[in-house]
């Protein structure tokens, strides 16, 4: 989880209260749903096409104090997937509940037909000497056998923050990894967030025992700039490198999929999210190389009424990420258009220098950052300014020579000049291109 400016904090230590299940959660959910839905969790990528999306702690129940607005989990889950959302995370911090909740997990995502990350249990709290302790082979055999038949399981979790100095915690990441892979009649890949605050070489230790390489950047709680999403996005990469590992599907080969940990919540320590800020975040990560975006966390949408404005940004984003051109698709299957460049007409080319935690000198990235891949005849670009301030910049290398570029998200469209395009952002602001080379 993010840190103070000083700080480390974990995420488990910020969720507070156990999670249960009511009776109207579980009102109308048998062991399985009457007739089976088809397949979803083999469909998520790295071993399907859907482009992932989740939500972390979905339709989480809590005590009705700690929640302004309850919302039963199936509800949850079926709301967010008319935006395009198709995965879903649970905590199950009542352990002697942990495979039931997970349990009803599985059977509501079926319903909704959507994937889950699903918890792999383990034992111990992460201020006890020696750290978390994982269970024994057979139990993790036997609990693993019991939910791989579910259709909607995607991904296995190991439990979160797993300490590499820690020999008991690494342990469990790679017996678990191991494990997984032996039990798991599907081999379905295996994911471990880790904090906010850990560099490329740190995060490189879990690399060759995770398929889905998540990096946690949530900027307000780490007292960040925007910009920093880019740079933490770049460290996975680096830390997927510096493994001898790199990024594809084919994870059963030992390739990589990094995703993006976005933010929604607030701590009394930080600035308040601003919708704007967090859809710029949104396209930043995958402008950066990510190949999913998961958000923690649904439950805490409710923190205050920003919140819900942002709940509103990543809404939009996913809904337009996944519709029209599927842009989604595009993320995983375009070709990298390495002959489209830019540069700066107006505004400040670099933005203000920044401190990462663990670093010592300032440092500071070009304000806008560019993507363009082909697909099937088709240029698209994600563009995105860093800067709080407007840029301008102009976009080269299309292979038409005029005409016009479509914006197809904000229902504009640009002229093209000689294979060039003059584009105006506001501070934060995105823009994403079509434009047809056929």
């Amino acid at each position: 989880m993010p840190m103070t400016n000083s700080n480390p904090i974990s995420r488990r230590l910020l969720l507070g209260g156990a999670a249960g299940i009511t009776a109207a959660g579980l009102a109308g959910v048998g062991t399985r749903t009457a007739h089976a839905l088809p397949e979803i969790g083999t469909t998520i990528h790295p071993r399907g096409q859907q482009f992932p999306l989740g939500w972390y702690d979905i339709g989480a129940d809590r005590p009705a104090d700690q929640v302004q607005e309850p919302m039963d989990p199936l509800v949850a889950m079926q709301s967010e997937k008319r935006f395009g959302w198709n995965m879903v995370h649970r905590y199950a911090d009542d352990k002697p509940r942990h495979d039931e909740i997970m349990a009803e997990t599985l059977r509501l995502a079926e319903i909704a037909r959507m994937g889950a990350l699903l918890q792999l249990p383990y034992t111990g709290k992460i201020n006890d000497p020696g750290g978390r302790v994982g269970v024994p082979e057979a139990e993790f055999a036997a609990y693993v056998q019991r939910f791989a038949a579910s259709p909607a399981l995607a991904w296995w979790d190991i439990p979160e923050e797993m300490r590499y100095w820690y020999r008991n915690e690494m342990d469990i990441v790679r017996n678990y990894s191991a494990w997984a892979r032996q039990y798991d009649p599907l081999q379905r890949p295996v994911m471990m967030y880790t904090p906010n605050h850990y560099s490329a070489s740190a995060l490189a230790n879990y690399i060759p025992y995770i398929d889905i390489a998540p990096i946690s950047s949530y900027t307000t709680y780490a007292g960040q700039p925007h910009v920093w999403v880019r740079w933490r996005m770049e460290q996975m990469l680096q830390a997927i490198e510096l493994a001898g590992a790199e990024v594809g599907s084919d994870y059963l080969a030992g390739q990589k999929t990094p995703i993006a940990a976005l933010e929604l919540y607030h701590a009394s320590t930080a600035e308040w999210m601003t919708p704007e800020g967090t859809y710029h975040d949104f396209w930043a990560a995958l402008a950066s190389g990510a190949r999913g975006i998961f958000v923690y966390s649904f439950y805490r949408r409710n923190g205050g009424p920003v919140l819900l404005d942002s709940l509103d940004a990543y809404n939009k984003a996913a809904s337009e990420l996944t519709s029209g051109d599927r842009l989604d698709q595009v993320l995983l299957n375009g070709t990298d258009a390495d002959d489209v460049t830019f540069e700066v007409l107006s505004g400040q080319p670099e933005v203000d220098p920044f401190t990462p935690y663990g670093v010592t000198e300032p440092i500071t990235l070009p304000s806008v950052k560019v993507l363009a891949k082909r697909h099937d005849g088709v240029l698209h670009v994600i563009a995105v300014n860093s800067h709080t301030e407007p840029v301008s910049i102009r976009l080269s290398g299309s292979r038409r020579s005029g005409g016009m570029a479509q914006l197809p998200y904000e229902h504009d469209q640009v002229r093209i000049t000689d294979g060039s395009l003059d584009l105006d952002f506001p501070g934060l602001g995105v823009h994403v291109l079509r434009i047809g080379e056929d």
